[in-house]
């Protein structure tokens, strides 16, 4: 693609997969899956922006299960709207429950699903040459999270609900470590 070199400045090389399909459609990932998973959920993304002509970006999420997970700012969690439409990405648990935090104590309130943004995009040629010349929003920078730069321009992110889990993501020091545990090589 001719105009590959504008897209790194928000495709940082070292986690970097783009996927072209097409002239229409471009995917990427970030962190590392395991490879038949990825595969799986580029296809997985890729059909949902297919199948939401009226979005340029489309992503994928899972529930959260455990309360660690959920107050976890390394994680980041979306919170959808009923067509599955984006309304904020955070660090924080959100949406705050009021009522089940208010004694300060992480826990995963009943009747409540938290979801955790996998990473993975799928956008439109067209929104790419938009989204490059956007400045970066203030609630981008504060979370440090590309695509708040979407929704403070008004644009639409489809997410999905990922069909199955991602490999575990290694984002930190003691990500790290718990995989080489794992793999009996700490």
């Amino acid at each position: 693609m001719k105009n590959n070199l504008k897209y790194r400045q928000f495709l940082p090389e070292s986690r970097r997969v783009v996927v072209k399909i097409g002239t229409r459609v471009i995917a990427q990932r970030t962190g590392r899956p395991d490879q038949r998973r990825l595969h799986a959920l580029v296809d997985q993304v890729a059909a949902s922006l297919a199948a939401h002509s009226g979005v340029g970006m489309a992503t994928l999420a899972y529930p959260i299960s455990d309360a660690e997970t959920l107050f976890d700012p390394q994680v980041v969690k979306v919170v959808t709207d009923a067509r599955g439409r984006a309304l904020y990405f955070s660090r924080a648990p959100i949406p705050w429950h009021r009522q089940a935090f208010a004694a300060g104590q992480p826990c995963l309130p009943p009747g409540m699903t938290y979801l955790r943004h996998i990473g993975l995009y799928a956008y439109r040629a067209e929104f790419l040459q938009r989204y490059v010349a956007w400045p970066p929003a203030p609630p981008e920078r504060a979370e440090s999270l590309e695509q708040l730069r979407v929704l403070w321009q008004g644009e639409a992110i489809q997410v999905d609900i990922a069909a199955q889990l991602p490999g575990p993501g290694v984002d930190t020091a003691a990500d790290l470590q718990r995989v080489r545990a794992f793999l009996g090589l700490a």
